[in-house]
């Protein structure tokens, strides 16, 4: 099981960990660490990049209870991360920020989309050059677009603070 994190600090991009697990993905070295940072793909959301030892981490994908950390870099080069040994890791802090704020961003964009048209957001797909949201209605008029976009700017206006919750089910 690996200690996910970056639930409890998301700004946390320089890490120690422990080598659980050696394994190979689609060909390239992967490793599942005791402890990570990198938030995995998930969600419509890409994942970190960063490096472990060094080398670099071009993907990370969650897998039942394990987050899988793959690598670019020859098989040769990834044995030197040995189960047991601690490594040093490092996230990408700039792609971590331009994904969390996208991440933020369609989620004031979704509920002014609600407030404004009834619109629900189904899907979700956060890019390297844009976000795409898809709602429950095979029309959005120009009219509710156009309120939702204001309100959604009103709110970065704003400036309010962001925080994270989470709550069961019967709290939603």
């Amino acid at each position: 099981m690996t200690d996910l994190l970056y639930y409890a600090d998301p700004s946390a991009t320089e890490f120690e960990a422990r080598v659980v697990r050696r394994d190979v993905d689609d060909g390239r070295p992967a490793v599942v660490l005791d402890r990570t940072a990198f938030y995995p793909e998930g969600g419509g959301q890409p994942s970190d990049r960063g490096s472990i030892a060094g080398l670099p981490v071009t993907y990370a994908r969650k897998e039942r209870e394990e987050v899988v950390h793959v690598l670019d870099c020859p098989p040769a080069e990834a044995d030197r991360l040995e189960v047991g040994r601690p490594v040093a890791c490092s996230v990408d802090p700039l792609r971590r920020r331009d994904y969390a704020q996208q991440h933020t961003g369609q989620h004031v964009i979704s509920a002014a989309l609600v407030a404004c048209g009834n619109h629900n957001t189904v899907s979700v797909h956060q890019g390297d050059e844009y976000t795409t949201i898809e709602v429950d209605s095979a029309e959005l008029p120009d009219d509710q677009l156009a309120a939702a976009e204001a309100m959604a700017n009103r709110v970065i206006e704003d400036d309010l603070p962001v925080t994270s919750v989470w709550v069961t089910e019967a709290e939603i």
